[in-house]
């Protein structure tokens, strides 16, 4: 766990880590901000769909081919990313900036362990 995120661990939120969290699966995949309840479910999705984590990671990477698209080549300059869960690795804000330091991503998602995050 990253400790800049340690807010996960206190008092109310402990009990978020019984469950795997869907915001937390993604970050499982690699990223550090997610717990051993989190990376069995990606173990146990992973064996009753053979390749599914493949097709996670080949999801992650098609965003960010389309960021870098909408950033370098349609002048794209403002996004929102619906459903974002936590933020892990190559995120939108990280792949646009990347490109044009001046891009502004704004983030939503209803999940409670993103509603708790500082960030």
């Amino acid at each position: 766990m990253n400790p800049a995120n340690a807010w996960l661990l206190r008092n109310e939120e402990t009990a978020l880590v019984a469950e795997p969290s869907p915001s937390l699966l993604v970050d499982a995949l690699g990223g550090t901000d997610n717990y051993p309840v989190d990376r069995q479910a990606v173990d146990a999705g992973e064996d009753r769909a053979p390749g599914g984590m493949a097709e996670l990671r080949s999801n992650r990477r098609f965003l960010e081919r389309v960021v870098r698209y909408l950033v370098g080549e349609c002048g794209i300059r403002q996004f929102i990313d619906n459903g974002s869960g936590l933020p892990t690795q190559q995120n939108v804000h990280q792949v646009a900036q990347s490109l044009d330091p001046a891009v502004r991503v704004v983030y939503i998602d209803n999940d409670p362990v993103v509603a708790r995050s500082p960030r």
